[in-house]
C-alpha cells in the first residue's frame, strides 16, 4: 500500500479509498448508520446505491469482516450468519438485509459491497451499519410500602427506534395501570400490585424481560379465627385457639385477650385452654401484628357444664367408666406430650386392678365421653399399635401424628364383671408442632443474625440440628435452638431449615436468608471481531456481583476527571488512536462502590481489502 504525505504547495489533496475506479457515480447511502435490536427479534438494513453507468454489477453482497488484502466473505456463505440472513436488491438499487434471531455476537458493523465486470471496479459502503443488540430488563424496587407510589421502567443498552412499550404482570397483559413512554407507573400502591412484572415491546412481544418481582409491604388484613376441636366444649377438656392472616411482612405476633381483661391472657399464633371450665366462657380476640399495624380478629368460646368423673362415680351401675376401689389405678409416665407433625409419639404407664377380677380388654380411646377403641377408629386404625405385658404396664404407639390428633388420650380396662370397668383420667396430653424457622429476611454483611428454630410447644430434651440448602451445618455456632452467625458474609446468604436428631427427615420450611453487600468481583470486557484498529468499533462491558444488584455503572479513561460513559455497556465507534489507554468501569449499589478495569490499545490501520487510487487535483 503506497503512503501520501501532504506537501505544502499543493492546495489540495484528495485520498481516496475506493473499492473501484474513481467516479462520482459510486454511491452507497444506508437508511440508518445504526440500529439497537432486541436479542432474538428479526432486524432489517436498507439503503440504496449507484455504480457508473459503464460497468455492469456481477454481485452484491453483505459482510462483517475484512481482512487486509482478501476479499471480504459473504454473509451468506459464514456458517455463523448463512441460514440467519436474506440479502434482497431490486431494479432501483435499492438493497436491504434481513437478519432473524438476533444475538449479542452480532454486533458488529455491517457494510455493503458491489462487483463489477471490471476487476478495479468495486466499491464497499463504508463505514457501513452498526448493530447493538439489547435485552430488556426491568428496573425498580424490590420492595415498596402500601399507600406509596412506585416506577418501574423497562431498560435498553441502546436505543430502540420509536418502541410501544407493553407490561405484563404475572404473565398477564396489563391495561388499566398508567403507562408512560418505558414506564409503569403505581400511583398508590396496593397489597394487589404485589407480583411479577415484565415488559415487552410491540411487535415482538414474545421477547419479553426477565420477571422482576415487586413484594409490597403491608399491615394484617383478613384475620381468621379458629376453634379446634370442633363441636361442643364441655368442662375438663381442652381447646386451642388459632389464629392467622395475611400481611407483609408475615405476621409474627400474635396476642390474645379475653373480653372485659385488660392483660393479655396468652401470645402466639395458637392459645391453648387445658381443663376448661365454665368460667372461660366468653368472647375471645386475637391481635395479629407486623412492622405496618394490627388487625383484631374475635371468636366466642362456649364451656357446658362438665359430667361426672370416674372418681366422683361410685356403686355398681354398668353406665360407669370404674368402680371405685383403692386398688384401681392408672398411671402416666407423662401426662403432657409434645410431639413433631409426622413423627411417631409412645405414650406409656402402669396400671393395677382388684385381684378378683380378670381383665378381659384393654384399650384406648380420646373422648372421655364417647368411649371408642382407636383400633377400630378409621382415623388411627391404620396408625396406631397397643402394647401391654404381665407386669401390667401398657403403651400406645402413634405414628404419622398430626395436628388434629391433639387430644386427651385415655387407657380403658374391662374385666369379667360387668359393673366393674376403669379409665385413667384425665390421659395424655398430646401436643403437635411444627418447626419453624424465626430469623431475619435480610441482614448487611458484617452484622451479626440469630435464627432460631421455633416450636409451639416444648419437645422433650431436643438436640437441634441446622441446615444451609439442603446439607447439615456443621462449622457454625449452635447455642440450643439458636445458630448464631457471627460475622455475616455474602457466603451466609442461602436457605435456612432446622431440624430435631432423631426425625432428621422432618424438616422445618425452608428460610431465605439474604445478605446486602458491596459489589464484588467487578469484571470488564471487551467485544471486538478482532484486533482492535483505527475505524473500527469496540463495546466494553461490565458485571459485577452485589446485593441489592448493581444497577449503577460510571465509565472513566484514566488521566480524566468526568465519566466517558454510564451503563453496563460503553461503546466506542469510528475508534481512534486517541482511544488508546486504560479504562475503569466503577460498579455501584446502595452499599458501596468498586472498580474494575481494562487496557484499550488501537493499532494502525495496516492494509485494506480494497485497492488504493489517488488522485491530486490543484486548484488555481
Amino acid at each position: 500500500m503506497r503512503s501520501l504525505r501532504m506537501a505544502p504547495p499543493l492546495p489540495l489533496v484528495f485520498l481516496l479509498m475506493t473499492a473501484g475506479a474513481f467516479g462520482t457515480e459510486w454511491s452507497v447511502k444506508y437508511n440508518q448508520q445504526e440500529i439497537c435490536a432486541l436479542k432474538g427479534s428479526t432486524v432489517f438494513m436498507n439503503g440504496t446505491f449507484t455504480h457508473p453507468e459503464h460497468l455492469t454489477v456481477t454481485a452484491k453482497f453483505w459482510f462483517i469482516h475484512a481482512d487486509p488484502g482478501v476479499e471480504p466473505t459473504d454473509l451468506r456463505k459464514d456458517p455463523v450468519y448463512s441460514v440467519r440472513v436474506e440479502c434482497l436488491t431490486d431494479d432501483q438499487k435499492h438493497f436491504s438485509l434481513k437478519l432473524s434471531d438476533v444475538m449479542k455476537k452480532d454486533e458488529h458493523q455491517f457494510r455493503f459491497r458491489i462487483i463489477t465486470n471490471e476487476e478495479k471496479g468495486r466499491w464497499t459502503g463504508e463505514p457501513g451499519v452498526q448493530l447493538r443488540v439489547t435485552e430488556l430488563r426491568v428496573e425498580a424496587p424490590e420492595e415498596v410500602t402500601e399507600g406509596e407510589t412506585a416506577d418501574l421502567t423497562c431498560k435498553t443498552t441502546c436505543s430502540l427506534t420509536d418502541p410501544t412499550f407493553i407490561w405484563y404482570k404475572n404473565g398477564r397483559r396489563l391495561t388499566t395501570k398508567t403507562i408512560k413512554n418505558n414506564q409503569l407507573h403505581l400511583q398508590t400502591v396496593s397489597s394487589e400490585d404485589a407480583g411479577s412484572y415484565s415488559c415487552a415491546v410491540g411487535g415482538s412481544q414474545h421477547l419479553r424481560s426477565t420477571a422482576h418481582s415487586l413484594r409490597v409491604r403491608y399491615p394484617p388484613k383478613r384475620v381468621s379465627v379458629s376453634i379446634s376441636p370442633s363441636g361442643e366444649i364441655v368442662e375438663g377438656s381442652s381447646v386451642t385457639l388459632s389464629c392467622s392472616s395475611d400481611g407483609n411482612p408475615p405476621v409474627k405476633n400474635y396476642t390474645w385477650f379475653k373480653e372485659g381483661g385488660t392483660s393479655p391472657v396468652g401470645s402466639g399464633q395458637n392459645y391453648s385452654i387445658i381443663n376448661i371450665t365454665a368460667d372461660h366462657t366468653g368472647l375471645y380476640y386475637c391481635e395479629a401484628q407486623n412492622d405496618h399495624g394490627a388487625l383484631n380478629g374475635t371468636v366466642t368460646v362456649t364451656v357446658t357444664r362438665e359430667v361426672p368423673t370416674p372418681m366422683q362415680e361410685f356403686g355398681s351401675r354398668a353406665d360407669t367408666r370404674g368402680a371405685f376401689g383403692t386398688e384401681w389405678s392408672v398411671k402416666y409416665n407423662q401426662q403432657e406430650i409434645c410431639a413433631l407433625k409426622g413423627s411417631t409419639v409412645f405414650m406409656n404407664g402402669t396400671f393395677t386392678h382388684p385381684e378378683h377380677l380378670t381383665v378381659n380388654e384393654t384399650f384406648w380411646f380420646i373422648n372421655p365421653y364417647v368411649i371408642f377403641d382407636l383400633t377400630k377408629d378409621p382415623d388411627y386404625s391404620g396408625r396406631v399399635e397397643f402394647f401391654i405385658d404381665d407386669q401390667k404396664r401398657f403403651s400406645l404407639k402413634l405414628s404419622d401424628v398430626v395436628k388434629k390428633d391433639e387430644h386427651w388420650f385415655c387407657f380403658r380396662i374391662i374385666t369379667d364383671v360387668e359393673e366393674e370397668r376403669w379409665w385413667g383420667y384425665p390421659g395424655v396430653q398430646l401436643r403437635v408442632t411444627e418447626l419453624h424457622v424465626e430469623a431475619p429476611e435480610e441482614v448487611t454483611e458484617g452484622e451479626t443474625a440469630d435464627l432460631t428454630c421455633k416450636t409451639t410447644c416444648s419437645l422433650t430434651d431436643p438436640t437441634f440440628i441446622w441446615y444451609k440448602n439442603g446439607r447439615p451445618l456443621t462449622t457454625k455456632t449452635i447455642k440450643n435452638n439458636q445458630l448464631h452467625l457471627q460475622t455475616v458474609s455474602s457466603e451466609d446468604a442461602g436457605s435456612y431449615s432446622c431440624a430435631v436428631g432423631g426425625s432428621q427427615h422432618l424438616h422445618s420450611t425452608a428460610h431465605s436468608l439474604r445478605v446486602r453487600y458491596p459489589p464484588k468481583n467487578v469484571s470488564v470486557s471487551i467485544c471486538s471481531s478482532g484486533e482492535i484498529v483505527e475505524g473500527g468499533s469496540v463495546t466494553l462491558t461490565c458485571s459485577s456481583d452485589g446485593n441489592p444488584p448493581v444497577k449503577i455503572y460510571t465509565w472513566f479513561k484514566e488521566g480524566g476527571t468526568s465519566p466517558v460513559g454510564s451503563g453496563h455497556c460503553y461503546s466506542i465507534i469510528n475508534i481512534t488512536a486517541d482511544h488508546t489507554g486504560l479504562y475503569y468501569c466503577e460498579a455501584q449499589n446502595d452499599r458501596g462502590a468498586l472498580n474494575g478495569t481494562v487496557m484499550v490499545r488501537v493499532g494502525l490501520q495496516s492494509g485494506l481489502q480494497w485497492e488504493e487510487v489517488v488522485f491530486s487535483l490543484f486548484l488555481s
